[in-house]
């Protein structure tokens, strides 16, 4: 009973009821309206399962991807569409997700057409008072892009197959040119000792000198092979670097001077220990050497060892290093073409080749070796002026 004077409306005002009614309609048409949007809008495939596996709705994308009209999807069971292989896990799923757990998974149906398709699915129960009413998935086709992956590893697989094979097929040519090569040089420095008339020995001095430029490109290719091979094992030990470039000048004097060239040498007195190995260093420097002295015409090559610091290896700090360095003022190297000349077979042009010969291995396994060493190789070049190649080496 209201008293006279006071207000007739109160909380349970049928008009309050029905405006809370209307905002509470509204409420669950937008979220209604938000979740088909996300549902059916949806870029990837999405539909839902009910408890017992059927398909209770699914958007354009999945009624697309599997290729069942809508109306057939909802009389099928998830399963339905799984390749056989696929059903285990696809079932340990489900199982899983109606235990209110949300699941991810890796499987494969078949379409409409008998085509198989993967897919990467996620499920999601749909909860109300402590019980599953339904399963939301989520479905990524992977199909295309797993079979560009598998084709990319194939590939990768053929191509190493195909350079292992080139490989072996190398170090076995290789070993089989060298060994007669070898008993023909032997049999040539037999008969420069044999009495000769001056044609004669011009002839053996040919067939000599032909034969020991063949055998340092059998060498050459024997080395590629085992570096690309991983299978060149190196043999450190301790340097005196003093002896290494004392053994280089003694080498490359008599070439510089057939060539009116200067020889400068020059070793720092506070070099660090180095350790190396002490074949394989030699061949890179008497590689730059050499090469300093066939293409330069005029001037000076200079053969430097000093100490240094540098970031070598996996660590990135500078530390205490050797750095050899071979200068010369030969015609130097266009800066496009420097990077190139550590690639097997690079020449700079083809006149290089028929002036010079070699087949352009050398620097590639220069490079090789010094990386196998722990250093670096490294060339900057002025064209006109010259150019200069320093190997850093990690002191020991």
């Amino acid at each position: 009973m209201t008293s006279p004077g006071s207000d007739s409306t109160g909380p349970h005002d049928p008009s309050d009821r029905h405006a809370a009614a209307e905002r509470d309609a509204e409420a669950l048409r937008e979220s209604t309206e938000r979740y088909r949007a996300l549902f059916f809008d949806n870029p990837h495939a999405t539909f839902s399962l009910d408890p017992e596996g059927r398909f209770q709705d699914a958007n354009a994308v999945t009624v697309e991807l599997s290729g069942y009209p809508l109306e057939q999807l909802r009389t099928m069971r998830f399963d339905e569409v799984l390749v056989a292989e696929a059903l285990p896990d696809a079932v340990a799923a489900f199982e899983g997700a109606l235990g209110r757990e949300s699941q991810k998974l890796h499987t494969q149906i078949r379409n409409a057409a008998g085509e198989a398709m993967e897919l990467n699915v996620a499920l999601v129960p749909v909860v109300v008072e402590g019980e599953v009413v339904e399963l939301h998935g989520v479905a990524e086709d992977m199909t295309r892009e797993n079979a560009m992956m598998r084709d990319l590893e194939e590939a990768r697989r053929t191509a190493e197959d195909a350079a292992t094979a080139k490989t072996m097929f190398l170090a076995n040519m290789s070993h089989e040119v060298r060994t007669p090569l070898t008993s023909v040089l032997g049999a040539t420095e037999l008969l420069a000792d044999g009495e000769l008339d001056e044609e004669q020995r011009h002839l053996v001095d040919v067939v000599h000198r032909s034969g020991e430029r063949l055998l340092l490109l059998v060498n050459d290719i024997l080395d590629i092979s085992r570096l690309e091979a991983g299978r060149l094992r190196l043999d450190p030990v301790e340097l005196v670097v003093t002896d290494i470039v004392d053994d280089l000048r003694a080498w490359a004097e008599p070439l510089a001077v057939r060539r009116g060239l200067r020889l400068r040498c020059e070793v720092a007195g506070d070099l660090p220990r180095l350790v190396a190995d002490p074949a394989r260093l030699s061949q890179v420097l008497t590689n730059l050497v050499g090469n300093a002295v066939k293409f330069t015409e005029d001037g000076e090559i200079a053969i430097l060892a000093v100490t240094t610091t540098a970031a070598l290896g996996a660590g990135g700090a500078d530390a205490p290093a050797v750095r050899f360095e071979v200068v010369d003022t030969g015609a130097g190297i266009p800066p496009e073409l420097l990077e190139s000349l550590f690639e097997p077979f690079s020449q700079l042009d083809s006149s290089q080749t028929r002036r010079h010969g070699g087949a352009g291995l050398g620097l590639a396994i220069c490079r090789e070796l010094v990386d196998l060493m722990g250093g670096r190789l490294e060339a900057t070049s002025t064209p006109g002026e010259g150019s200069s190649f320093r190997v850093t080496l990690p002191a020991g």
